[in-house]
């Protein structure tokens, strides 16, 4: 799922990460969009967009970080505030990731590989 009040940016993130496989996508423009469509189906991943317009990308971090349901889904922040301040917070709240924008897509791969690596080896230790 990719949650950000950008159009061009959820195309960008898309198109990058169908490069990494054949994956279905999601998307979202902002936090009560993204629960409306977490009630019907869960992602194996989700990037995030901190500042999505009037909504706030933190505290819909936090909101799936705190509920059974959505609690074990990994969470890319993608943000343009870089500061290490909105970085702590991210991992804080329980973010997997951070790619900081402007996005570079190898960042972006790189981050997503690692996070699905490490989640299809937890569901299939063998």
């Amino acid at each position: 799922m990719v949650v950000d009040d950008s159009s061009l940016m959820r195309r960008l993130v898309i198109r990058t990460l169908a490069l990494e496989g054949d994956f279905e996508f999601m998307e979202s423009e902002g936090a009560s969009d993204a629960i409306k469509k977490l009630a019907l189906a869960i992602p194996n991943l989700i990037i995030l967009d901190i500042g999505l317009g009037t909504e706030n990308g933190f505290d819909l971090l936090s909101s799936l970080k705190n509920n059974k349901n959505t609690a074990d889904i990994p969470i890319v922040v993608c943000t343009a505030s870089g500061d290490a301040g909105s970085i702590e917070k991210a991992e804080r709240l329980g973010a997997s990731g951070y790619v900081p924008k402007p996005i570079s897509t190898q960042a972006l791969r790189k981050v997503v590989r690692k996070i699905l690596a490490t989640s299809e080896y937890e569901e299939n230790p063998d």
